[in-house]
Order: structure tokens, then C-alpha cells, then sequence
């Protein structure tokens, strides 16, 4: 049994297409995984803000000296 010209091109051709695929699916991920590092940010941004509430309003409670 040989391999037709046909045969191999075909399988060219679907060999590009899945390679296509991995990689808008790789450059998908990569937008999400920065989309995620910026909620992250602004996640750790709020909790230091609370921090910061959380300080004042220990100081306003704390007995005058």
C-alpha cells in the first residue's frame, strides 16, 4: 500500500487546521489568564483598602493617652 500525494495533503491540511485551533486557544488563555491577574490586582487593592478601614477605625476607638 503507498501514500497518494492526495493522502498526504489532506493530512496537511487538517494537521494546519488543528494547529490553528491550539493556537487561538492558546491566545484565548492568555487573555483570560491576564484578565485574571487584573482582578487579582484589583481584589488585593480592596483588601488593602479594608485594611486601611479596619486601622482608622481602630484608632478612633483606641482611649486617648
Amino acid at each position: 500500500m503507498s501514500i497518494t500525494k492526495e493522502q498526504i495533503e489532506t493530512r496537511k491540511s487538517e494537521l494546519d487546521k488543528d494547529f490553528q485551533m491550539v493556537k487561538q486557544q492558546i491566545e484565548d488563555s492568555e487573555i483570560k489568564i491576564i484578565s485574571m491577574k487584573n482582578n487579582l490586582n484589583a481584589l488585593a487593592g480592596a483588601m488593602q483598602q479594608c485594611d486601611m478601614f479596619l486601622k482608622t477605625i481602630e484608632e478612633k476607638d483606641a482611649p486617648m493617652p
